[in-house]
């Protein structure tokens, strides 16, 4: 598993480098880089948006069928996959997303804790990055609770990630209006993780090289940016029927 992550590593810093050539600061061809990522999976994230409108449209449907044959898992099961197949949704699809993201998110990490690693270094045993800087911060830079004031450039970067973080999270996060425990307890769930999420990633980018916060804040307003052309061009607002069954009522004679 640690080869595949260095392969996938390896391949990410020969484009590292490459961007590099047309942008000669390592801190924007991070962005480049995070940018092209995300053009690559722009697909799966059409079909993980599609997938969240459909959910709210599903929700109480599913709702009403646990009601209706929770005491017949078989029945309960072959009716789910009859109504995921009318709205034409994969339940799964969201596993495979994440299943394509998480090799490439560990495999950045892994590209931005150690640069030196994978050859991004002017010459052997030169600092990482060639020692460049992003804004005024150098990208190996770490915050240090102890010095605050020293680590001003991390503190704003981390703030930053967890302000887009939020915002993020907020526009992909599903709203359930219901009095369904079940339910409630779901939302409550999704509540906590709106805001754990975002102080989480906030404190990483703090304690964490500067790199790894730049490419954060990237991808998060990258991905802001991505949902609000994703809804407004990709994406139609889901009808509470499927279009299958939204047939024309007969005339009586």
């Amino acid at each position: 598993m640690v080869e595949i992550f260095d392969f996938i590593s390896l391949i990410m810093a020969d484009i590292l480098k490459a961007l590099h050539f047309i942008v000669p600061n390592y801190g924007w061809s991070i962005v480049l880089l995070t940018l092209l990522i995300k053009l690559v999976l722009f697909p799966t994230a059409i079909s993980q948006t599609r997938s969240l409108e459909v959910s709210k449209v599903l929700q109480p449907k599913l709702k009403e069928l646990h009601e209706k044959y929770r005491d017949h898992p078989e029945e309960l099961n072959r009716r789910m996959l009859e109504l995921y197949r009318e709205y034409k949704v994969n339940p799964l699809s969201g596993c495979l997303t994440l299943l394509i993201q998480i090799p490439i998110l560990f495999a950045l990490f892994a590209l931005l804790r150690s640069p030196e690693k994978f050859g991004l270094v002017a010459k052997p045993g030169g600092p990482p990055f060639n020692g460049e800087t992003f804004l005024g911060l150098s990208l190996m830079a770490k915050g240090n609770p102890k010095n605050i004031i020293g680590s001003l450039g991390n503190l704003i970067l981390a703030v930053l990630a967890a302000m887009t973080t939020y915002l993020q999270q907020k526009m992909t996060t599903p709203s359930a209006a219901s009095t369904d425990s079940t339910t409630d307890s779901m939302v409550s769930m999704q509540a906590a993780f709106l805001y754990f999420m975002p102080i989480f990633f906030g404190f990483i980018t703090f304690t964490m090289e500067a790199a790894i916060g730049i490419y954060w804040v990237a991808q998060s307003v990258i991905g802001i940016l991505q949902q609000i052309v994703i809804t407004r061009f990709f994406v139609r607002p889901i009808k509470p029927e499927p279009e299958a069954a939204a047939k024309p009522k007969r005339r009586k004679q």
